[in-house]
């Protein structure tokens, strides 16, 4: 399915406009957005002379939705984080975005996918399905007692 694209002013940002594929142009024509190290989109418009970051779901949103209020953020849709159309954007809270959000994304940084993980996946499945005994297994793969006893319990999930 193709929607056609529709061009409006870009909320708060006189003489630049915003479209429902996520494009921003201003009076020189489109500017390209950039990816910021957090992984938003941003663009940089000049107000009053100096050029100002703007986040560009946020500026979506407010320009084909209705402006944000206190504690609202732009909430990316499952075609993820790089897609600033106005079909995968909504407005939400910080707690939606940390929560379900993330699980249906999978970007939740849980098990094996967070940062301080020292265990894979398949060590995990070798630790569930292993008689061997738990201090030999913790041992083995550098982890203490308590972990191994938590994953063959599964009180600990790898995902």
């Amino acid at each position: 399915m193709t929607c056609s694209e529709e061009w409006r002013v870009a909320y708060g940002l006189p003489g630049y406009e915003v479209s429902n594929l996520g494009r921003f142009r201003g009076p020189r024509g489109l500017l390209k957005p950039r990816k910021t190290a957090r992984g938003s989109w941003v663009v940089s418009p000049r107000v009053d002379g100096r050029q100002v970051g703007r986040v560009l779901a946020k500026i979506v949103l407010q320009s084909f939705v209705r402006p944000f209020e206190d504690g609202e953020i732009s909430l990316h849709g499952s075609l993820g984080r790089d897609d600033n159309r106005l079909c995968n954007l909504s407005i939400g809270t910080y707690a939606q975005n940390n929560g379900p959000d993330k699980v249906r994304d999978g970007t939740l940084a849980k098990g094996v996918k967070q940062g301080l993980c020292r265990l894979t996946q398949s060590q995990v499945e070798e630790i569930k399905l292993s008689k061997e005994r738990r201090q030999a297994l913790a041992e083995r793969f550098g982890v203490c007692y308590t972990t191994v006893w938590n994953i063959q319990k599964g009180v600990t999930h790898a995902l």
